[in-house]
């Protein structure tokens, strides 16, 4: 099951899924739609950098729920939106 990342914030902090046990994040960039703007690295560092030929990379492809803030900041100030945040349960 796929959900978007806000879905993927609640249930981490869901009383429900303590510890969001069974959810996995996917962050990926589109490089055809990245336009090399660098929100994504200076927003969330530990997350994405540039590469050599000035588009966003992702660092941490599967990044735990201690990113999810950090994830869903560069999510939401890209321009482009060639930011894609996914999860899924594992159950």
């Amino acid at each position: 099951m796929t959900l978007c990342m806000h879905k993927w914030r609640q249930t981490q902090r869901s009383t429900h899924l303590p510890n969001a046990v069974g959810v996995e994040m996917t962050l990926t960039i589109d490089t055809n739609r990245c336009q090399g703007h660098g929100r994504c690295c200076l927003i969330s560092p530990e997350l994405f950098d540039m590469s050599d030929d000035g588009v966003g990379i992702v660092l941490v492809p599967e990044p735990g729920p201690e990113y999810a803030d950090a994830a869903e900041l560069a999510l939401d100030n890209c321009p482009e939106s060639a930011i894609t945040g996914t999860a899924r349960s594992l159950s």
